[in-house]
């Protein structure tokens, strides 16, 4: 079933996505949204190109599938063989197409006013080039 994105909580607002499992290249990623307030949280922002917005995999979020492009599943992917180890067990990101409701034009237009501060206030910006 499709991811059912809740309505942000405020002009701050944003959400976080946690990876908690990545497993095999041929494993789903397991991840959940959360909701954060900006400048109260820890995380780290990815940048990166779309790419082929034609070409999608789908990711398990909350219990529900988001479909991304596969740039983004890509930089997703190598990030989350990297980092998550049995002593770091999930990956905190903020991801434009992922943590903003791309089917909600106020929502992205509100969030579009905060990028400068959601990536100011990132622990890390990593730049993803494919």
């Amino acid at each position: 079933m499709p991811f059912d994105y809740q309505p942000l909580r405020g002009p701050d607002s944003i959400r976080l996505l946690n990876i908690h499992s990545a497993g095999q290249e041929s494993d789903q990623l397991i991840c959940s949204l959360e909701p954060a307030q900006l400048g109260e949280c820890r995380y780290e922002a990815l940048s990166y190109v779309w790419g082929n917005a034609q070409a999608r995999k789908a990711i398990i979020c909350n219990d529900g599938i988001i479909s991304i492009t596969e740039n983004c599943y890509r930089a997703l992917r190598s990030l989350t063989a990297r980092r998550i180890t049995p002593t770091s067990s999930h990956l905190r990101l903020w991801v434009d197409a992922i943590c903003i409701n791309q089917s909600d034009s106020q929502e992205r237009s509100s969030q579009v006013l905060l990028l400068p501060r959601i990536f100011e206030s990132a622990t890390a910006v990593i730049a993803w080039l494919g």
